[in-house]
């Protein structure tokens, strides 16, 4: 009789266990979709079910105010740099906010006097393309590659990039005014400086600084003949 009762009870509790394990299953994939929900309302539909999932875990245990603005990494001792001090930007993206931050961009460079960024709708002529592009797998908001002629250490042809995937979701916190000096910090690799510690739109990580009487000097002094 005792033996009986000991196996109802051991059926009973392995019962209650499977019983509480389902309803904690349940109650997880619940609090899942709705963060799903929640992230899709957020972001205007615009993040895919499986990015959201992927990151998810990411979002918890980073901070989202630290994505480098770039990834860009001289050691060169010299810089390198247009013939003159103006390019010609061909705008490739039809993003309109990204198309309102380049040219935002360029409006504040040209504000300072020591670099002149035109823009032309003739790709061909174009000198400096600046693209949108969407990659969560680079932990950075933007890039620039740049073609430069050995001999005469001048620039050819730069290609400057947003990285949407990061200053497009609300999450990562990109005020407009981060993606103007984000824009502004690729424009100022397209032509020729590096990153800095000091305080500077060339500075490598967040985009919190605009252009700085430093950056200008800089560029003073890298055009000046």
């Amino acid at each position: 009789m005792f033996l009986i009762r000991f196996i109802l009870r051991v059926i009973s509790t392995v019962f209650h266990l499977i019983f509480s394990l389902m309803k904690l299953v349940v109650w997880t994939i619940s609090l899942a979709l709705l963060l799903l929900f929640v992230g899709q309302w957020v972001t205007g539909g615009q993040l895919p079910v499986a990015s959201y999932l992927t990151e998810l875990p990411q979002r918890f245990l980073s901070n989202p105010t630290q994505i480098p603005t770039d990834l860009t990494n001289s050691n060169s001792d010299e810089r390198h740099r247009w013939d003159q001090n103006q390019a010609l930007v061909y705008i490739s993206t039809e993003d309109s906010t990204m198309v309102s931050a380049y040219r935002d961009a360029m409006r504040q460079w040209n504000q300072t006097g020591v670099f002149q960024f035109i823009e032309t709708d003739d790709a061909s002529l174009a000198q400096i393309e600046a693209d949108v592009y969407s990659d969560s797998q680079v932990s950075a908001a933007g890039e620039t590659e740049s073609q430069t002629n050995v001999l005469t250490n001048r620039l050819n042809k730069a290609k400057v990039g947003l990285n949407a995937h990061y200053l497009s979701n609300p999450y990562y916190g990109y005020s407009y005014e981060r993606v103007v000096n984000t824009a502004a910090h690729e424009l100022g690799h397209a032509i020729g400086l590096d990153h800095t510690d000091e305080e500077s739109v060339m500075q490598p990580a967040g985009s919190f600084y605009s252009i700085q009487a430093r950056d200008i000097e800089v560029v003073r002094q890298l055009y000046q003949d």
